[in-house]
């Protein structure tokens, strides 16, 4: 597993511990059994779709400490701004989590 693949994994868990819903969100090209190509997603939106209490979403980027946006993610999370929502590219578990009690607060 790569190491952004288990920095995902371990921030849906940390989001699912504080009573959210991650979402995974899947973008490229695809394969059916048939071998037949399909697209899913849009292209640059952002890795996990976090439901959380209180009716707020956030939007997190999974990069590593290293990692750079592309442009297309750069384009869609701005436009995704422009639309009031939260778009953070996150880089670590406790990141990810100081985000959530800085926007969504303790809901315990």
């Amino acid at each position: 597993m790569n190491p952004e693949t288990k920095l995902q994994n371990e921030i849906m868990v940390k989001m699912s511990e504080l009573g959210c819903i991650p979402m995974r969100r899947n973008v490229g090209l695809f394969y059916t059994q048939n071998m037949i190509p399909i697209h899913i997603g849009t292209e640059g939106e952002p890795d996990i779709e976090i439901i959380c209490p209180n009716g707020k979403v956030l939007w997190y980027e999974i990069k590593t400490k290293k990692g750079v946006t592309r442009d297309k993610q750069d384009r869609f999370h701005n436009e995704l701004r422009k639309l009031g929502h939260l778009v953070f590219v996150v880089r670590s578990v406790e990141q990810a989590e100081q985000i959530y009690n800085t926007y969504v607060g303790q809901t315990t």
